[in-house]
């Protein structure tokens, strides 16, 4: 009898341990497939990512704490004419006038302490040409809130500056043909008689010459305000 009771209560045993490692197993493939689903899902959005990164129309530019590059897209690449794996690795500085130096201290500055910022900046392309951007650009700090890099977006505005310069020359040239010119030149302000007509008009005068003719004050406020 006491040979069946240590039997019965064996078997007992071990239909319950039986059921806790059913039980357990359970859990393990339902966690094994919620992690297959998660790494999943990440995959997708990290693919979406990265196409979004290599397809976009603006530079992208990531750089470590030491400033090496590490990361270019496409765009950014072709803007200076590079392919990304010759930039890969390379020093930011390597792509800047050396008189735009002190420039760019001033912005890793920034980057250094974490502050984030959007301003113009010019690159040196690799036949040595101006690239002119605006670049919006963020830092990037690692767990002990250090200094980890930056990531920014750059994009393309060196028609707009080439705009604006050949805008500057033109007003110089014209600014020189006034202060130069051996035929007298002059410019008359007309604003005054426009606010005297508008003003006529608004009174309900219709015929404007006829007015003028029969109110010669009114005539000369007008020729006053020339």
């Amino acid at each position: 009898e006491a040979l069946q009771r240590a039997h019965d209560e064996l078997e007992q045993r071990v239909a319950e341990r039986t059921e806790a490692l059913a039980q357990a197993n359970e859990e393990l493939r339902t966690e094994i497939a919620e992690r297959k689903r998660v790494e999943e899902a990440l995959r997708q959005s990290e693919e979406r990512y990265r196409l979004l990164i290599e397809t976009a129309n603006e530079g992208i530019w990531a750089m470590d704490g030491d400033h090496l590059t590490t990361y270019v897209n496409q765009a950014m690449a072709d803007m200076l004419g590079y392919m990304p794996s010759e930039m890969v690795a390379k020093r930011v500085e390597e792509f800047f006038f050396p008189e735009d130096m002190s420039f760019h201290d001033q912005r890793m500055e920034r980057r250094h302490v974490g502050e984030d910022e959007i301003y113009e900046r010019r690159l040196r392309k690799r036949d040595g040409s101006p690239l002119w951007t605006l670049v919006s650009a963020k830092a990037k700090q690692d767990g002990a809130g250090q200094f980890a890099g930056s990531f920014a977006m750059f994009t393309d505005i060196t028609e707009r500056k080439w705009a604006e310069q050949k805008l500057r020359e033109n007003e110089a040239r014209l600014d020189a043909l006034f202060e130069h010119s051996p035929v007298a030149i002059w410019e008359e302000d007309l604003s005054g008689v426009k606010a005297l007509v508008d003003e006529l008009l608004a009174s309900g005068v219709s015929d404007l010459a006829a007015f003028l003719r029969q109110h010669r004050d009114k005539l000369s406020r007008c020729a006053a305000a020339v």
